[in-house]
C-alpha cells in the first residue's frame, strides 16, 4: 500500500521476477564496503576539469581510495543495477546517510546527486523520492544517482553484514522504482555534464569543495584514531598531562621552577626548590584540574585550552615573588617555553580524552548505515 499522496499516490511496486538460484537480480539491494567518496571522485573526474593541478589530486585521491583493502570501516547498502553482474566487480549505485551533516551544507555535487529515500524527513509529497520492500529502515536515507562499476565485492543481501545465508527478509526495489534510478541517473549526468560545459571553472570549484569536504573528514577520522590509541594505550585524562609536564613545564634547575613527581593524593606531590616554604604563593595543583569539569566544542577547542592553560600555568609558576632571592630571579632563570614547543601528541592525547568526556566522539559507531564517507 501506498503512503504517499498527491502526484506520488501509489509510487510503491513489486519487486522484479527472480532467476532461480542466487543470481543477482538488478535492483536488489547489497551490502558493500565502498566509499561515498568512490563515487564523488568518479563523477568530478568525468567532469572535464580545466584546472590540471585540481583534477591530479582528485585522480590521486581516488587511486588511494582504490588501493585500500577496504574503502570504509562500514558495510553500507548498495543497489545492483544490471542483472547477472559479477559479485566481485558490481555495477551500482550507493546509498548514503548524511546524519552528521545536513544535505543543504554538503558542497554541490552531494546535493545534486542525492535522491532521497522513504522515511527521509525532506520528503514532501511532490518531491522525487524511491521506495524500497520493505520501506527502508535507515533515516535521512539517499541514492547517489550515479551508476558505477565498483572494484568491491558484494557482501550479501542487505541487511546481511556477512557473506553467507542471505537475511530472511532482504531489501529490494521494485520495476518501478529501478526504472526511474536509471532514469535519474541519465538525467543527472546530463544535467551536470551540461552545467560544467557552461561554465568551465564549475567543474574546478565544485571540486575544490569536495577536496576540502574530504580532507576534512580525513583529519576528524584520524584526530578519531589518535583518541582511540590513547585509550588502547592507558592514556587518561591526568597521564596525558604527566607525560606531557614531565619533560617540558618541568626541566628548569633553578628555584624559579618546580618538578612534578609522582605520589602525592593528587598523583603528584611538588618538590620545593631548595631555600623556599612550603606553600609560599605556589599553586598546589596540575594546571589541567582546573580543566576537569569543562566541556568543549570540538577537539580544537580543547586542546587551545589546554595548550593555554599549560602555558599559563608554567608563566605563573616561574614568575618573581616578594620572597625570592634576587639570585634566584635573575638571568638564570629559564626561559618559557612558547606553546608551539609543547609535545603535541600528548595536548592532542589529552584533549580527546577530555573533549570525549562530553561529546562521546569515542563511543562505538551508531547502528548500520553510512555515516563515514
Amino acid at each position: 500500500m501506498s503512503v504517499c499522496a498527491g502526484q506520488r499516490a501509489g509510487c510503491t511496486d513489486i519487486p522484479r521476477r527472480r532467476a532461480a538460484g542466487d543470481a543477482i537480480t538488478a535492483g536488489d539491494v547489497y551490502s558493500i564496503q565502498e566509499s561515498v567518496y568512490t563515487v564523488i571522485f568518479d563523477i568530478l573526474l568525468s567532469s572535464r576539469i580545466v584546472d590540471r593541478g585540481i583534477e591530479r589530486r582528485c585522480d590521486q585521491a581516488a587511486q588511494r581510495l582504490k588501493k585500500k583493502d577496504h574503502a570504509t570501516e562500514k558495510i553500507r547498502p548498495c543497489i545492483a543495477m544490471s542483472d547477472g553482474i559479477s559479485s566481485a566487480t558490481p555495477l551500482v549505485c550507493l546509498t548514503a546517510s548524511w546524519e552528521q551533516t545536513p544535505l543543504a551544507d554538503l558542497p554541490r555535487l552531494f546535493r545534486h546527486f542525492s535522491i532521497p529515500i522513504h522515511r527521509n524527513r525532506i520528503i514532501s509529497d511532490n518531491s522525487n523520492h524511491y521506495h524500497s520492500s520493505p520501506e527502508w529502515d535507515i533515516e535521512n536515507a539517499y541514492v547517489l544517482a550515479w551508476s558505477f562499476e565498483s572494484t568491491r565485492p558484494l557482501v550479501n543481501r542487505w541487511p546481511g553484514r556477512e557473506t553467507g545465508t542471505p537475511p530472511d527478509q532482504p531489501y529490494v526495489f521494485g520495476n518501478t522504482t529501478l526504472k526511474r534510478i536509471v532514469s535519474d541517473c541519465k538525467y543527472k549526468q546530463k544535467e551536470w555534464l551540461a552545467m560544467c560545459s557552461e561554465d568551465p571553472n564549475f567543474a574546478v570549484e565544485c571540486a575544490r569543495e569536495c577536496l576540502a569536504h574530504w580532507d576534512e573528514i580525513r583529519a576528524k577520522k584520524r584526530a578519531g584514531s589518535l583518541a582511540s590509541a590513547s585509550l588502547k594505550s592507558g592514556f587518561t585524562y591526568n597521564s596525558a598531562f604527566s607525560s606531557m609536564s614531565r619533560p617540558s613545564i618541568a626541566s628548569g634547575k633553578t628555584g624559579g621552577t618546580r618538578h612534578l613527581v609522582r605520589g602525592s593524593v593528587d598523583s603528584y606531590n611538588w618538590r620545593e626548590p631548595e631555600g623556599r616554604a612550603s606553600g609560599d604563593n605556589w599553586r598546589s595543583k596540575p594546571f589541567h584540574s582546573r580543566l576537569a569539569n569543562e566541556s568543549f566544542v570540538s577537539l580544537t577547542a580543547a586542546a587551545n585550552a589546554i595548550i593555554h592553560e599549560k602555558v599559563s600555568e608554567t608563566y605563573l609558576a616561574r614568575r618573581p615573588t616578594s620572597d625570592v632571592p634576587p639570585s634566584q630571579t635573575g638571568p638564570s632563570r629559564p626561559k618559557l617555553k612558547k606553546a608551539r614547543e609543547h609535545d603535541s601528541s600528548s595536548v592532542i592525547s589529552a584533549a580527546s580524552n577530555q573533549f570525549s568526556k562530553h561529546r562521546n566522539i569515542l563511543m562505538p559507531p551508531s547502528r548500520r548505515g553510512s555515516r563515514d564517507y
